[in-house]
């Protein structure tokens, strides 16, 4: 699991971060998916979540992963996230797909009174516009490439991520080390530092 912070969800970019996040992990055929559990068959599933929040949210990915493709799926997680901002950005099918994805479910989010009530509730919860749900079909349908490259500098840092790595310390913790991807500690099952 890797998780840095987002920017807020009123922020004026949200649609856009939330057409990367439908890329990189929020649906079936995104990047960390496709990769990891369809390629390579080290997973059952990875994905990407936006947790909602009133000011700055987690942006978390995750994947469980066979014990020996841990380091290796971790490497993968971490090549995905860098192409995304760098050597491999959107495509204009996968922007097309996340549009698609976020479009396409939300009459099937808001079927019922109470799900409507929600969806009003996020708007005040969140301090986004009046006219945000009335108007999101069409800000997702006017999302460019552009404006997806220039939002993903915003909200993948791959150097800045922290990871939680779950698993057998004595074949993992040398390999983690060894991949310099930032200072390591190792935690007790109560989050007690031990080294």
């Amino acid at each position: 699991m890797a998780v840095q912070l987002a920017p807020p969800r009123a922020d004026p970019d949200t649609v856009a971060f939330e057409a990367l996040n439908m890329i990189i992990g929020g649906n079936f055929v995104s990047r960390l998916n496709m990769n990891l559990r369809e390629d390579k068959h080290w997973s059952y599933g990875a994905n990407a979540n936006l947790i909602e929040a009133k000011g700055q949210r987690p942006f978390l990915i995750s994947a469980m992963v066979q014990t020996d493709r841990t380091v290796e799926a971790l490497e993968e997680m971490l090549k995905e996230l860098r192409e995304l901002v760098g050597s491999r950005l959107p495509s204009e099918s996968e922007l097309q797909l996340a549009k698609n994805s976020l479009v396409l479910t939300l009459p099937g989010n808001n079927e019922t009174s109470a799900e409507i009530a929600n969806s009003y509730a996020d708007i005040l919860t969140y301090g986004l516009a009046d006219n945000y749900l009335s108007d999101f079909s069409a800000r997702v349908d006017a999302l460019t490439s552009a404006q997806l490259r220039l939002a993903a500098t915003r909200l993948i840092h791959p150097e800045s991520l922290t990871w939680i790595v779950v698993g057998d310390l004595e074949t993992l913790e040398a390999r983690v080390r060894a991949l310099g991807i930032g200072d390591v500690q190792v935690l007790d099952a109560a989050g007690n530092v031990l080294r």
